[in-house]
């Protein structure tokens, strides 16, 4: 008998000192028993708080990923409203480039006159007699009839049609100005002339 309780006792204490308790030296089986019993206790104590920690770390998680799903489902269907916008303005903007081409279209026509009578105004303008009062005039017209790439702003109308309306205008007139005059020696000098229309300068020399 003796020999079966050494050895019950021997395993009991590697079994108490196996589990990290301190235990002191058995005396007898109940002192062992008692031992065995607090280190029970507190193991167990451990072992809930292990449980508590794990599942408290178990639920952190589980709302970490309900949160991704969450703002992965937001993210799902802010693109499809993203998408939605996109196909919704890819159509808005075809339908004003239609718009555009049919005004332009109508636009391009009105375009097309306003180039022939800039370059039809500058021919005649800058080879004009009034333009030796009025120097310069006439290079607005030469840009608008070179310009095949946009279409004439109400300014630009409106100087067309100045310009054809004051060489109408000082093609009835007679007056006296100071200009610039090329000499028969080649040298040049300022003098009175008069115009006469758009026919005729008449200066010192005469004719």
């Amino acid at each position: 008998m003796k020999p079966v309780f050494k050895s019950l006792l021997a395993a009991a204490t590697v079994a108490v000192a196996a589990t990290g308790a301190q235990a002191q030296e058995a005396k007898s089986l109940k002192d062992l028993l008692d031992q065995v019993q607090q280190n029970r206790v507190s193991e167990a104590r451990l072992d809930k708080q292990r449980e508590a920690e794990f599942q408290s770390a178990r639920a952190d998680k589980q709302a970490l990923l309900r949160k991704a799903q969450s703002d992965l489902k937001a993210e799902q269907a802010r693109g499809d409203r993203l998408q939605k916008q996109f196909s919704d303005n890819e159509v808005t903007l075809n339908e004003k480039a239609a718009e555009l081409d049919q005004a332009t279209g109508t636009l391009g026509e009105m375009f097309g006159v306003v180039r022939q009578a800039s370059s039809e105004a500058y021919g005649r303008i800058s080879t004009s007699i009034v333009s030796a009062q009025f120097p310069g005039r006439g290079q607005f017209l030469a840009e608008m009839s070179e310009d095949s790439k946009g279409l004439p702003n109400i300014k630009e109308l409106e100087d067309l049609w100045f310009a054809l309306q004051k060489e109408m205008t000082e093609g009835g007139e007679v007056v006296k100005f100071t200009t610039e005059v090329v000499n028969l020696d080649g040298g040049s000098s300022q003098q009175e002339v008069v115009r006469v229309g758009t026919f005729n300068l008449v200066g010192e020399a005469g004719y």
